[in-house]
């Protein structure tokens, strides 16, 4: 075969050809650019908040270390911290925290420590401002302790601080060498101070430890290369020190801690698969859209310009040079449509990203990620390509003649049809849908598509529940108790943490309140006897010896003293409770002295009705100790109790509202008046409801009654909560509200494509129809027809696939969010349908009205 250079006649032809389409090409290219900018916002936003999220869980954390050995000697950390596998070795030596009265109100946690500067990077607390302590008695924190202790934020000022060392309370003043302004999402105050401080007054009170047991141990937290195969690095750099992980009881054994924040530790096998198919699922939905529209486009630009084609085939045009004219041409619209797409999706992804972030009061971590741009690029060149293969392999298998012949839909009719009563615009409309079905359906098939993601993304905006959140953080108007209550450090056993009886009195005595009630806990210690394994059922973790400083594993089988959690409520807080089997009503009661059992359950409301003890109408024993009965050892010691029965009257579970908000122990349930009775009792917190007209004005009392009569007390309002709900309810509609416009206007735009093409298409077919006698009347009616026709066939496909699709789609929401509740709907849909109503109607009189400036005459020769 002789070989020609032809390539830059072909190249020349192409761009001819593309520039003298230049309506399809305006159509085409913004096909191409929603659909990369669909692409690249679904990757900017899925990095982005994956980023942001792993950013602020590890911030939630207290710092960004991959893992931790924990409790190590200064040799253990010698060894440890050169191994090649550390990246960044962040080391600490605890010293004490701010656990005195001093600081109850102060509301995080303060830990003194000596840090590197490595450490300083990592817990999120490098100064900002002057430098990490060098000198013995300098000391560097953030701004909220200086706040809280009335210190102004400048270098040289003095802190005295005061912190237990065992028994004794040390009060020293230091000199402020650095600060940091606090991160709020930071739950704890990080106060660095020298080595040599540290080292001289552990020295000073060697009896530290008694107390904390913390108190003068070591902490490497560790950087590696990535965090892909955190737990196995952890596991490699132990051994090759000689070091365990697996046996508690070994003498080399080490405590570690690996960071659940980062995803690849985070997520299960399962939750990625999860994530990887709900991200998977959208891709491919955004690609057979823009499939559709981009075949359209292409289609219909072929059957356009066939006769074009039929001429370059007359003078000697190869199939394969004809696939390769109009694959170029898909190539220059790629070249405009592709950037411009990444650009404004990047900006898209980034801005509702944020917009969620900062809603959620959360910092946005911006990932400029390379994957963002070549994996969009990548999904719409693949786009592109299997939509322009059809059509061009239609182009260049063309022959001469039937171009010249071809008219859409052109093949032979099995019956001809007589009618009496002539042609009916109806009919005819019909007709013309009918003559090419597989255009009609794709044309309705990628509307349906446009709707029915449009009506997913609508539902899973509006699916999230507000009663769902707010009942896993409060259940009443106002909460009302001490400070250590709401910092998770609420000790029963302590009355410096109980509930003061001045300012439940203070809040029962405003105008407003309708209902309130009380929950406290048993003020001495109780203990009941059960195996391991019930033990392991109703904590939700293996049992070790209580205060045993080396934990053993014990049998399942053996019976062992385990300690209790027992709420004491009243009717109001008990009707909070849901009962699993029993029953809560004291009228019900065979035995006026029973007890509630508390089921585990997680934040979805799951629970196994199997993790209990008891079955209702067991009898249990419950020794109630005047004194603590362990030594330092662990070990329990003879001590005076009191032993009480009672009968299991209910399961339940109880809201996280209702306890402790700390966990770990086997949960029961006693009303006030039944605990009062067999033990001491310490009110912990008291709930009430007002009418919504004082709502305001009880939590501006709160506030200045926790402020300056008892500072000791705080509060929590569901207006607080609210507001966090309404921020987090805004975002998602925001951002849900924007993706469902974007996926809107992909919709109409491919209907309006469709209505026009094939119309353009069409011009000289409707022009012959004219020239027979047709009025332009009966011709815009018959087009209009068409156009309602689409509308209405697409909105039908969808109602009927959305009603076994939704469902489908957005199950697996439930199981990632507790608070997000499905709810079937067509609002979006029903919305849509006057749009497509309302395009039907104007596009083919515009199109028409365009059409009509050419004479009948100059149509008939067009394409000669």
């Amino acid at each position: 075969m002789l070989k020609v250079k032809n390539k830059k006649a072909i190249q020349r032809i192409a761009w001819k050809s593309f520039q003298s389409n230049k309506s399809r090409n305006f159509i085409a290219m913004f096909a191409i650019m929603l659909t990369t900018m669909l692409f690249c916002a679904l990757f900017t936003i899925g990095i982005t908040m994956n980023a942001s999220t792993e950013m602020q869980s590890l911030r939630l954390t207290g710092g960004k270390a991959h893992a931790s050995f924990k409790v190590l000697t200064e040799d253990q950390l010698n060894r440890l911290k050169t191994h090649p596998l550390i990246k960044e070795a962040a080391i600490t030596r605890i010293l004490s925290g701010l656990s005195t009265d001093a600081y109850k109100k102060y509301p995080y946690q303060a830990e003194l420590r000596y840090g590197n500067d490595a450490a300083a990077e990592v817990f999120f607390s490098k100064p900002e401002v002057g430098h990490m302590p060098e000198s013995e008695n300098e000391l560097a924190t953030d701004t909220a302790l200086l706040d809280f202790l009335g210190i102004e934020h400048k270098l040289g000022e003095e802190v005295t601080l005061t912190f237990p060392m065992g028994d004794t309370e040390v009060t020293h003043t230091f000199t402020l060498c650095g600060f940091w302004e606090k991160d709020t999402s930071i739950m704890h105050t990080q106060v660095w101070l020298s080595q040599e401080y540290v080292n001289k007054t552990l020295k000073e009170y060697p009896d530290a430890s008694s107390h904390n047991l913390s108190a003068g141990t070591w902490n490497l937290s560790i950087m590696f290369a990535d965090s892909k195969n955190i737990e196995k690095d952890l596991e490699t750099v132990a051994k090759d020190n000689g070091f365990t992980l697996d046996d508690p009881k070994a003498s080399n054994y080490l405590e570690t801690g690996i960071s659940t924040a980062y995803t690849s530790v985070r997520l299960s096998n399962s939750d990625v698969i999860l994530n990887l198919s709900i991200l998977a699922l959208a891709a491919f939905i955004i690609l057979l859209t823009g499939y559709l529209i981009i075949y359209n486009i292409f289609q219909i630009s072929i059957t356009t310009d066939i006769r074009f084609y039929g001429l370059l085939k007359t003078i000697g045009s190869t199939q394969k040079q004809i696939r390769r004219i109009v694959r170029m041409q898909a190539f220059y619209l790629s070249c405009v449509g592709i950037p411009l797409g990444l650009l404004l999706g990047f900006i898209v992804g980034t801005g509702l990203s944020g917009l969620i972030m900062n809603m959620l009061n959360t910092s946005t971590y911006i990932s400029p990620n390379p994957l963002i741009f070549i994996g969009s690029a990548l999904f719409s060149i693949l786009t592109i390509m299997i939509a322009c293969r059809k059509p061009s392999r239609m182009a260049a298998a063309v022959t001469p003649v039937e171009a010249t012949k071809y008219t859409e839909g052109n093949k032979k009719s099995k019956t001809r049809r007589k009618s009496k009563s002539g042609a009916k615009m109806l009919r005819m409309s019909i007709a013309n849908l009918n003559r090419n079905r597989k255009k009609t359906v794709l044309v309705v098939l990628s509307l349906t598509l446009s709707l029915l993601l449009l009506n997913a993304t609508y539902t899973f905006s509006r699916g999230f529940n507000k009663d769902r959140f707010l009942k896993q953080f409060i259940l009443s108007d106002f909460v009302l108790g001490n400070a250590d209550y709401f910092k998770m450090r609420f000790n029963p056993y302590n009355s410096q943490s109980a509930l003061s009886q001045t300012a439940k009195d203070a809040l029962l005595g405003q105008d407003g309140i309708e209902s309130y009630g009380e929950v406290g806990m048993n003020s001495k210690y109780a203990t009941s006897r059960m195996t391991a394994a019930d033990f392991e059922k109703t904590a939700g973790y293996p049992y070790t010896p209580e205060f045993s400083p080396e934990p053993e594993e014990i049998p399942p089988d053996e019976e062992i003293d385990s300690s209790l959690r027992i709420y004491g409520v009243d009717d109001f807080t008990a009707g909070y409770l849901k009962v699993i089997e029993g029953t809560i009503d004291r009228s019900q009661w065979k035995d006026p002295h029973s007890i509630i059992q508390v089921i585990l359950k997680d934040d979805y409301g799951n629970y196994n009705i199997d993790d209990k003890i008891y079955q209702v109408g067991d009898t249990m024993t419950i020794d109630y100790y005047e004194d603590f009965p362990w030594d330092d050892d662990g070990n329990m010691i003879p001590a005076d109790s009191r032993k009480v029965t009672y009968t299991v009257a209910a399961s339940v579970l109880i809201p996280e509202p209702l306890t402790s908000l700390t966990f770990g122990t086997p949960m029961f349930v006693l009303y006030q008046d039944i605990l009062k009775q067999d033990t001491a009792y310490t009110p912990m917190i008291c709930m009430a409801n007002a009418d919504e007209a004082h709502t305001d004005s009880i939590e501006t009392f709160l506030k200045s009654y926790t402020e300056q009569a008892e500072p000791d007390m705080s509060f929590k309002s569901m207006n607080s909560y609210s507001d966090s709900y309404t921020l987090i309810q805004t975002a998602i509609i925001t951002v849900g509200g924007g993706l469902s416009a974007i996926i809107a206007l992909v919709g109409i735009l491919n209907f309006i494509n469709a209505e026009l093409t094939s119309i353009m298409s069409r011009k000289r077919e409707l022009a012959m129809m004219q020239s027979i006698g047709m009025t332009g009347r009966q011709l815009k009616q018959m087009l209009i027809l068409e156009g309602i026709f689409y509308g209405v066939l697409a909105v039908i496909t969808a109602s009927v696939l959305n009603i076994f699709t939704s469902r489908f789609l957005l199950s697996p929401i439930e199981q990632i969010y507790w608070f997000f509740e499905y709810r079937f709907t067509m609002l979006p849909i029903l919305i849509v349908f006057p749009i497509f109503l309302v395009f039907g109607i104007l596009v083919p009189l515009l199109s028409y009205k365009k059409a009509a400036r050419q004479t009948i005459v100059e149509r008939l020769r067009e394409n000669e």
